[in-house]
């Protein structure tokens, strides 16, 4: 009898495989302890029950059990998930579940216990974000702390849809009509072995484990290609639940208990009354067995099966013949249209190989056929779709760019223009003078705007000077070029006229009739085109200038005393004319008295002659472009005629300064680590507004920079000095000078003059008897960095005795003395200032003539 159990057993495992049965647990067989998984005892002796607790560790299936069961789920319309469980109360978890790479849930099979204990379905649809869920529940029948019977039955009723029905205790207790779950496993995409975690009795991708499942589970199997009612009724539910076991029970019973009332009473007898009842029950269990096996096969309809076609062997929606006579006892006929296969296993065919899409779209590739996502933004076409090779092959998706500029500016702002890209579309930046965002709206700001960019409409080597509170604008090119602002040319003897002929109209966008030489008043007596200053015959009479006589006495003018004929006699009283002009018309009086205008004309009646207006000294630079308009010697800024002025005689300490004076005069260039030196420009001025830019353009050492202003000689000057660090100058001799860090504003009144006590006293931070005195200090002592470019702008005002300097690092104020008042001098020379430093660059040097009193300044303030 023993043998012929083990031969029906084996027989129903090779049954059950071709039944196409997956047994999850087998995992677990080998050895539990490695999952932290305990034995328990089921329900079903023939097979291990296994207890989950909250220790169990990550619980996958292997590699090759994912293959069967993703092959399986794609080639089958069913599937049926059954098992035994020994719930714990109040837990919800998973009894078992896939999960992607990317930590989504594809899968999930969970019940819950509790007050209301339910069985459910959650899964990931196919082109859909959102996570589907089916409840089945409240059970009523479901047993804590017992075994329960738990069966889920999932069968395809068409494309993409699925129907899923609910079993516990051999129950029905639902139905549910949802989106295909199968199809998931048809979509590879989602679903490959290797980007796949199924799990038992918990959820989880990777080293996550969430959704623990907590009791006991036993026989957990996906069984395939079984119809569901002969499954529960004949196969699984035959007994009534615990029927079978039961029976078992009162059976060995029924066995035992004369053998413990015949021979119970007797010691002797202990031993054998032993083994037989465990002989009986051996043979109690055996009888059970085959009579459940012998049911099991006499109600298994597969056994009987003719019409094969009635398990729906085939593809979907393919055909089913049956041929009781073919090896199968079956065939299937052709796959349908979109896909290829034998019938029984049909694939789709990817149409999106054969590029039906346009490369701006997307093909999506469906079962059965494909279609293409929409044109993309910016982009106009139709959006194709179909099934099959020929269709794909035959279709070619076109996705046009759409000009949106052609409808409202395309949605820029009037001001600017709107360029058309492809897919896409841009607006130019708001014009200057207006910033915002030009997609929506450009507002007007002010004009020379140093932190909008934009706002400034000039050339690059012009300035921009705002007008009218910046609703208007000037624009003034830099030294060394010409033009009217807007456009500027290369003028390489600062005259203001550009070396060659600019595209504007302005008469400053001319070219220079004597690029060579300044000559402002572009004066051209013979009209040749080559001015005076140039011209070797001014007048065109084949007479040189050299050999010319002006005032026409029959003396050359190197030979005349008085070459003008004014009533002054003699070259050198001309300086002390009270005519400046030879009008006949006395300077007191006259309208125009450095141009000359015999007639006096001034038709605004403003006291100014018309032909002085806009150029007060009648040098040729208009006077929002003159250094000093009431001085036609003084034009630009110009430091190339610069004085080199040593303020410390003694030799054998340090270098004398060395100068490189660069573009036109606006840079110069110190390159020694000398004594103490000034460079002093060659022009004269009361009233100054004196700006620049200077940086050391070195890492090494750390003493002096600066500049001088109203300097009257080498004794006599105001000195604006910088020291990086603090240091005691290293020759005590005639004393200990101590300089500290920072900026300092010193007025120098030497008794000694150059030499040994002043250049101590200029290192001094201190204020020096009888050499310097010191004016203002900035408290922070923040000393220079190297290449970093530091911009100043001096105001003087000699005849208010007035004083303000400010220092910029960037766009940033660095330093602002304040209002100083002080009226030692009365004006004088712009220079540059150095102390022991080398590679000092002073750059964007820019002087102009300016005795007005700042708007934001109270001249009620009482000067001392």
């Amino acid at each position: 009898m023993l043998l012929f159990a083990v031969t029906v057993s084996v027989w129903l495992t090779i049954f059950t495989c071709q039944g196409y049965e997956i047994s999850l647990l087998t995992t677990l067989l080998e050895d539990p302890g490695k999952y932290n998984v305990e034995l328990d005892s089921g329900i079903n002796h023939r097979s291990d029950a296994f207890k989950f607790t909250s220790h169990v560790k990550k619980l996958s299936c292997p590699f090759e059990m994912s293959s069967q069961i993703i092959t399986h789920m794609d080639a089958h319309d069913s599937v049926i998930l059954v098992v035994n469980l020994k719930m714990d109360p109040y837990n919800y978890g998973s009894v078992f579940s896939a999960s992607g790479n990317t930590k989504e849930v594809l899968l999930d099979v969970w019940v819950k216990s509790g007050v209301n204990p339910a069985v459910g379905l959650r899964y990931s649809p196919i082109n859909s974000s959102k996570i589907e869920t089916l409840s089945f529940g409240p059970v009523s029948d479901f047993r804590l702390k017992r075994w329960n019977k738990v069966v889920l039955h999932i069968f395809r009723i068409g494309v993409f849809q699925s129907v899923v029905d609910a079993y516990v205790n051999c129950e029905k207790i639902g139905r549910k009509i949802t989106r295909s779950v199968l199809d998931l496993f048809a979509y590879k995409k989602k679903f490959k072995p290797n980007k796949v975690e199924f799990r038992i009795a918990q959820r989880g991708y990777g080293r996550n484990v969430h959704s623990r499942y907590l009791g006991s589970m036993q026989d957990l199997r996906l069984v395939f290609k079984r119809d569901i009612d002969t499954f529960v009724d004949k196969d699984l539910c035959k007994f009534p639940f615990e029927e079978k076991n039961e029976f078992i029970r009162t059976y060995h019973r029924a066995l035992a208990e004369p053998i413990r009332a015949d021979y119970g009473a007797e010691p002797a007898m202990t031993e054998l009354m032993s083994m037989i009842k465990d002989l009986r029950y051996d043979l109690t269990i055996q009888t059970a067995e085959m009579k459940y096996v012998r049911e099991l096969v006499e109600g298994c309809e597969l056994c009987r099966v003719t019409d094969f076609c009635s398990m729906r062997p085939c593809y979907p929606g393919v055909q089913c013949f049956n041929a009781p006579k073919s090896k199968d006892g079956f065939y299937c006929g052709n796959c349908p249209f979109g896909s290829h296969g034998d019938g029984i296993h049909c694939s789709d065919i990817d149409e999106c190989d054969y590029h039906p899409c346009s490369v701006l779209s997307t093909c999506i590739n469906k079962s059965p056929g494909y279609t293409c996502e929409a044109c993309p933004s910016g982009y106009s076409g139709l959006v194709p779709s179909g099934i099959g090779i020929k269709h794909a092959a035959r279709t070619k998706q076109v996705c046009a760019d759409v000009n949106e500029c052609e409808i409202d500016n395309g949605g820029c702002d009037k001001l600017v223009e709107c360029k058309n890209t492809p897919g896409s579309f841009k607006c130019e930046p708001c014009p200057a003078g207006y910033d915002g965002d030009p997609k929506i709206e450009c507002r007007f700001q002010q004009y020379c705007n140093s932190q909008n960019p934009k706002s400034n409409p000039c050339n690059k080597y012009a300035r921009c000077v705002p007008l009218n509170d910046g609703k208007d604008y000037r624009c003034e090119c830099y030294i060394g070029f010409a033009g009217d602002g807007l456009i500027c040319g290369y003028d390489k003897d600062a005259d203001g006229y550009p070396d060659e002929n600019l595209d504007c109209k302005d008469k400053y966008c001319v070219k220079d009739n004597c690029p060579s030489q300044p000559n402002p008043d572009q004066k051209d007596r013979d009209g040749d085109d080559v001015g005076d200053m140039c011209d070797n015959d001014i007048d065109n009479d084949r007479i040189f200038n050299k050999e010319r006589d002006t005032d026409g006495d029959f003396l050359g003018n190197p030979c005349d005393t008085n070459v003008d004929k004014t009533r002054w006699r003699g070259r050198h009283c001309d300086v002390c004319d009270e005519d400046d002009d030879n009008d006949s018309i006395f300077d007191a009086l006259d309208n125009c008295p450095l141009v000359a205008n015999k007639n006096q004309n001034d038709t605004d009646g403003s006291g100014i002659g018309d032909v002085c207006k806009g150029d007060w000294d009648g040098d040729g630079v208009p006077d929002k472009y003159d250094a000093s308009k009431s001085n036609n010697k003084i034009t630009f800024t110009d430091f190339r005629k610069l004085q080199n002025i040593q303020l410390d005689t003694s030799k054998g300490v340090e270098a004398d300064p060395v100068w490189i004076v660069k573009k036109k005069g606006t840079e110069v260039k110190q390159t020694a680590n000398s004594d103490p030196g000034i460079a002093v420009g060659n022009d004269r001025f009361g009233g100054v507004d004196f700006n620049g830019t200077m940086y050391v353009d070195a890492k090494y050492d750390d003493d002096f920079i600066g500049f001088v202003f109203s300097y009257q000689d080498s004794s006599s000057f105001y000195a604006v000095t910088w020291k990086k660090t603090e240091q005691v100058y290293w020759i005590e001799n005639p004393f200990r000078a101590v300089g500290i860090s920072g900026l300092q504003l010193k007025k120098v009144q030497s008794f000694s003059g150059p030499g040994h006590r002043l250049r101590n006293a200029l290192w001094h931070s201190r204020s020096t008897p009888n050499e310097i005195e010191l004016l203002w200090s900035d408290i922070r002592q923040a000393g220079w960095e190297a290449h970093v470019r530091y911009h100043w702008q001096l105001m003087h005002r000699p005849q208010h005795g007035l004083i303000r300097l400010k220092f910029y690092k960037g766009r940033r104020e660095f330093a602002d003395t304040g209002y100083i008042h002080d009226n030692t001098f009365a004006g004088g020379r712009m220079g540059l200032y150095v102390f022991s430093q080398a590679q000092v660059v002073w750059t964007d040097l820019s002087y102009r003539a300016n005795d007005e009193l700042p708007e934001d300044y109270d001249n009620t303030i009482n000067i001392s």
